[in-house]
């Protein structure tokens, strides 16, 4: 699944959840089925270490976010850690920015949603991001949003100055 599916099934869990309206730190576990992908077959998907039916999402419960700072101006760089992020493949995770995450018209924005590249390390997520002066405009605080497989969680960082 590419980034950006995978990113857009982020958008798409979280206002069908109603996260844009949940306190900071909620997990939301997504209870229906993957999008079914219609693009071009470019190759074989690459499989799951234990082959799991697709009415069993895989699940992150330990799933934790790690924002330094958790406030800045635009400039600031966000240093992003997540833990217990249950993601065998590597292929089924996302964090983003949102700088207006209450505001559901603005979701799927994409001045509003930034998409940010990640490590990972096992369980492990590292990421940075650059606040930008356009990340003021939104209702704040802004959220990072993080997904693992079937979870997805977020934390408040509010844009200043």
């Amino acid at each position: 699944m590419s980034r950006v599916r995978v990113f857009l099934a982020v958008i798409a869990v979280a206002i069908s959840a109603g996260a844009c309206g949940r306190e900071p730190g909620t997990t939301v576990e997504a209870q229906s089925k993957q999008p079914t992908d219609t693009t071009a077959n470019t190759g074989p998907e690459p499989q799951p270490a234990v082959p799991r039916a697709k009415s069993d999402p895989l699940k992150s419960p330990n799933l934790t976010i790690s924002v330094s700072p958790s406030s800045g101006p635009p400039g600031t760089v966000m240093q992003i850690y997540v833990t217990g992020c249950n993601d065998p493949d590597g292929l089924n995770h996302a964090i983003s920015f949102n700088d207006a995450p209450v505001n559901h018209d603005t979701a799927s924005d994409p001045n509003t949603v930034q998409t940010i590249n990640s490590t990972q390390d096992g369980d492990k997520l590292t990421a940075t991001y650059a606040v930008v002066a356009s990340d003021q405009r939104g209702q704040q605080p802004g959220r990072v949003f993080v997904q693992c497989e079937a979870t997805l969680k977020w934390v408040d960082f509010t844009v200043t100055g």
